[in-house]
């Protein structure tokens, strides 16, 4: 199975952001719903080639993660606990994924071993999950974040469901790979 260390994925989402603020700009997407649609619309196309095509589901988890940093960036990180700062940089972003990332695995952790504490040899090095456990949480956090951007007044409880699902994501390309945009890994080969 293919690993890729948090690094290795960030600077997969570091290139797929460059590529998306182009066409962003093109496409007059400037509001939090408007990521919301195509956050689904990603999920969607990893969903229809999650069990045929490994390197188009990373490709797509990129882009899901992406999509995250840049609603992120863009309208503010929902922190989950205390904000570390106030601004909305990459390197702000990446410590609140982080935050998150170390909820999810402590929580990943609990689920793993349930309550025996891992004495049944059930531990998350022998039972990771597969890019469908992955899609369903980034299906319920999506249905959660477009719930939250209806019924509640501006973006904030939908952004922290952002948080979440980006998050998820990470950890989806640190667990089953991370690939890197077309043109980058061209560049990368020269």
């Amino acid at each position: 199975m293919p690993k890729s260390t948090r690094e290795a994925v960030y600077a997969a989402i570091w290139g797929e952001l460059n590529y998306q603020e182009k066409w962003r700009e093109l496409d007059k997407i400037n509001m939090l719903p408007d990521f919301l649609t195509y956050l689904w619309k990603y999920y969607r196309k990893a969903e229809d080639t999650n069990a045929i095509n490994l390197s188009q589901t990373q490709h797509v988890m990129r882009k899901i993660a992406a999509l995250g940093f840049s609603a992120m960036k863009l309208f503010g990180i929902a922190w989950r606990i205390v904000p570390i700062t106030n601004n909305s940089s990459l390197d702000s972003i990446k410590a609140a994924i982080n935050e998150e990332r170390k909820y999810q695995d402590n929580l990943r952790k609990s689920r793993c071993t349930g309550s025996t504490g891992g004495e049944n040899g059930n531990t998350i090095e022998k039972n990771p999950l597969t890019i469908g456990c992955y899609l369903t949480m980034i299906r319920h956090y999506l249905t959660v974040a477009d719930s939250s951007w209806t019924l509640n007044p501006g973006d904030d409880t939908s952004l922290a469901d952002v948080r979440k699902i980006t998050a998820v994501a990470v950890r989806c390309m640190e667990e089953h790979g991370a690939a890197l945009r077309a043109d980058e890994a061209i560049q990368c080969a020269r």
